[in-house]
């Protein structure tokens, strides 16, 4: 009988597929934030700092009255 190693192909394979798949670039995203864990804060600071507002309807109704109308094509000369 041939000596595979340890476990026969089939014993392997099985043990293989028991083990779930992690894809290269999940493992560096894993490693990378085990080696700098400040990073997550740093990425709520800045959503915080860039989406997590509040808005305020008093502005946006004045923005939104202040758009000028743009033709449908920009280059035409008015006649």
């Amino acid at each position: 009988m041939l000596y595979l190693g340890a476990g026969s192909p089939r014993e392997r394979i099985i043990s293989a597929m028991a083990q779930p798949y992690e894809s290269d670039l999940t493992r560096m995203i894993r490693e990378l934030l085990r080696d700098k864990p400040h990073i997550v804060q740093e990425q709520k600071k800045g959503r915080a700092l860039w989406w997590d507002r509040k808005l305020d309807p008093e502005h946006l109704k004045r923005t939104r009255e202040s758009d000028i109308k743009q033709q449908a094509y920009v280059y035409q000369n008015k006649v």
